[in-house]
């Protein structure tokens, strides 16, 4: 594991009894060559927006390539069209390179129609049925053989699993993602959950969406609990359709929900008070914390708070009453800092939860 500073730590083996991975997926950089060289990802968020910051920084880009013609790329491109715009009076050459017969294609018709106008009227340039093969210093290849030059090149394209899966044992799906049951466990290890993108709910498929990841949260927690006292988990049911907003930076967003489409300020305006709502779950956090839960009545230990780390001096009398596999060594190159408490803070919080 790399520090903020440089410095590596060596990867040990980690024992558990239960684990769960919710670690998203990543930029597929493998997909195109020359991907990881010279285009910029969206995903991770966080890098995202430090590596725009660092285009920005050097001036203003005049040619952009977006590789993606779904929601996010196209999104994406309106608002930096709207930025650059605003910011330097320069109204950039954006050209989207999607590999789809058209742009949204997981949305209905309608839906794509509207994006391509709103693309239109922003002065850019959709290139539909064109598969980027080949990323080069300042120019894409295409699969008919031709080339396009870019100032930047940003990469918005479907999320794929981290490669040590394929190391781990886990029973995955042709994706490569981890194959899970309803209940959210390991379709091959059932002491190992995982929820979100990072997983493939084999009975009940649902595309790769925040929306779904966020609903599996409350089940996911639940199940935990349920798993290390022995009680039956809980299925879960995800909702056949969602609602997508996606904003087209004139103060209007798409509103899609199966078959049916919206344009309007209204939707724009759900958009920005369901996202602000969310954030400002992780921006105020100056609540009150809780009530501790009542402890298991079989649960009597010692914590220790040694340098930020919560150290559990004896195992819980709960969990070793439930029957479960022996401790295992994690195969899965699992990476955890001594001071990191959160995990074991979940731990700490499920022998607490009222059983």
């Amino acid at each position: 594991m790399r520090m903020a500073s440089g410095f590596c730590l060596p990867i040990v083996p980690i024992s558990f009894d239960m684990l769960s991975i919710n670690i998203g997926g990543q930029p597929d950089l493998g997909a195109i060559e020359g991907a990881a060289e010279h285009a910029v990802p969206v995903k991770p968020i966080s890098r995202f927006r430090h590596r725009l910051d660092d285009l920005i920084s050097d001036g203003y880009p005049r040619h952009i390539a977006i590789i993606g013609g779904g929601a996010a790329g196209c999104e994406l491109a309106l608002a930096l069209a709207k930025r650059w715009q605003n910011d330097s009076g320069i109204r950039p050459d954006i050209s989207i390179f999607g590999r789809a017969a058209r742009l949204l294609p997981e949305m209905p018709p309608r839906a794509a129609r509207i994006m391509y106008d709103a693309l239109r009227i922003a002065g850019c340039v959709v290139r539909c049925g064109s598969e980027v093969t080949l990323i080069e210093q300042n120019a894409l290849h295409l699969a008919d053989g031709s080339h396009h030059e870019f100032d930047a090149v940003f990469l918005v394209s479907a999320v794929a699993p981290p490669a040590w899966l394929t190391g781990s044992k886990l029973m995955l799906d042709d994706a490569g993602f981890i194959a899970v049951g309803p209940t959210l466990q390991s379709l091959s290890h059932a002491y190992i959950f995982a929820a979100g993108d990072i997983a493939a709910l084999t009975d009940n498929p649902r595309p790769k969406s925040g929306v779904y990841a966020v609903r599996a949260g409350p089940v996911l927690a639940d199940n935990l609990r349920r798993f290390a006292t022995g009680r039956r988990l809980r299925r879960w049911r995800p909702q056949s359709r969602a609602l997508a907003l996606v904003g087209t930076a004139n103060g209007k967003a798409l509103a899609v929900r199966g078959n049916h489409t919206s344009y309007s300020r209204a939707g724009w305006w759900l958009k920005k008070w369901i996202d602000r709502r969310w954030m400002a779950k992780y921006t105020r956090l100056n609540m009150a914390p809780p009530p501790a839960p009542a402890r298991f009545p079989a649960c009597n230990r010692q914590t220790l708070q040694t340098q930020g780390t919560i150290r559990l001096s004896r195992p819980c009398d709960a969990l070793d009453a439930v029957p479960r596999p022996a401790m295992k060594p994690c195969h899965c190159h699992c990476r955890m800092r001594s001071s990191s408490p959160v995990t074991l803070v979940l731990i700490h919080n499920i022998c607490q939860s009222p059983g």
